[in-house]
């Protein structure tokens, strides 16, 4: 039994370090693109994501840029169970007016994150590579619409990801 747990352990971190770098490949290409997340940034997320998706505490997470306090520009991701398509990364549009737009990133917990107790929240969040603030969550702009989804999958574990510009 001792056994079983450990290989469902470590493929779960595989999993999850496999759907965080698909995470990382896509935020490369909007670092390319729009000059953020800088590279040390863009891997504390990676890292990030990786953790979160891990112990399965990752509900959502987005990153993009806000222009008076609305997304203008955002590329979302979703935790869901495989449904077996795995896309691959990319595809981020080149073509997003973020001009005096301000980065942005806003994770959102799983539920089994939202049961454990205050401490445990917090004993798990210290490990993270960043420090997040509580924070509203960011409301899209008028005229945000969708460019394009995508579905990750690494056996059980599941991304769902959609891009969204003005």
């Amino acid at each position: 039994m001792y056994q079983t747990r450990t290989t469902t352990q470590t493929a779960t971190a595989t999993q999850a370090k496999r759907l965080a770098s698909r995470i990382g490949a896509e935020l490369l290409q909007v670092q390319t693109f729009y000059g953020k997340p800088d590279a040390e940034t863009l891997n504390k997320y990676i890292a990030e994501a990786e953790m979160f998706l891990d112990a399965g505490y990752l509900r959502s997470i987005r990153y993009g840029f806000k222009k008076g306090g609305e997304v203008i520009f955002e590329v979302a991701y979703t935790a869901q169970s495989a449904n077996g398509t795995d896309d691959k990364p990319g595809r981020v549009p080149p073509t997003a007016e973020v001009t005096g737009g301000t980065w942005f990133s806003y994770l959102t917990y799983s539920e089994p994150f939202c049961r454990l107790t205050r401490e445990q929240q917090q004993a798990f969040k210290a490990k993270s590579p960043l420090e997040r603030e509580a924070a509203d969550e960011p409301q899209l702009a008028a005229g945000v619409r969708s460019a394009g989804t995508k579905h990750f999958s690494e056996d059980e574990l599941g991304l769902y990801r959609e891009v969204r510009l003005k």
